[in-house]
């Protein structure tokens, strides 16, 4: 599926979608704070409630990875491959840049974020990203933002991102 083919339903609610996807997590603050200040209660939130209130939403046993620590991973994996594609380097280099600027980070740790969430592998098309950015600008809009928000956070994630490809190219450097 491609972006382009993703249209928004006019109930989209994004607060609502995050909450209910934290929740089939096993996070469920987000969404029970979604319901508490009267956010929309779809189809989706109906039945995940039902089920979840007659005991029918089974965990795996053992320890669970949070939605928090999945998106962690997902931004870590991420900027791996971002920095892999914007310097023209191996992946494997790239975490090797990762580690040096993240000592805290132990080495089979990346190694398995990185193998659970290579989707996140920067191998999109110019026409692709555009999409993704303007399927991404309508969900901020639906959840209130206004283009003086929108046009700030774009700017602070340039800025976010140049700083981060600064620091990686002094790694380099570095790293020799």
């Amino acid at each position: 599926m491609k972006y382009s083919d993703i249209e928004l339903p006019d109930s989209f609610d994004p607060d609502a979608a995050i909450a209910l996807g934290d929740a089939k997590l096993g996070e469920t603050e987000h969404l029970a704070r979604h319901i508490e200040a009267g956010g929309v209660i779809d189809d989706a939130i109906r039945i995940f409630l039902a089920a979840h209130l007659r005991g029918e939403i089974k965990r795996r046993p053992g320890n669970q990875r949070t939605a928090s620590q999945i998106r962690r991973e997902v931004n870590i994996a991420h900027e791996v491959y971002t920095v892999a594609k914007h310097f023209g380097v191996s992946r494997y280099r790239a975490a090797e840049a990762y580690l040096f600027l993240n000592p805290e980070i132990n080495e089979e740790t990346l190694k398995s974020y990185l193998k659970r969430h290579k989707d996140m592998a920067v191998r999109k098309s110019d026409q692709e990203i555009a999409e993704f950015a303007r399927l991404f600008d309508e969900v901020q809009k639906r959840a209130g933002w206004s283009e003086s928000q929108i046009s700030e956070q774009k700017r602070l994630y340039s800025e976010n991102s140049n700083a981060m490809l600064d620091r990686y190219e002094k790694a380099f450097r570095e790293m020799g």
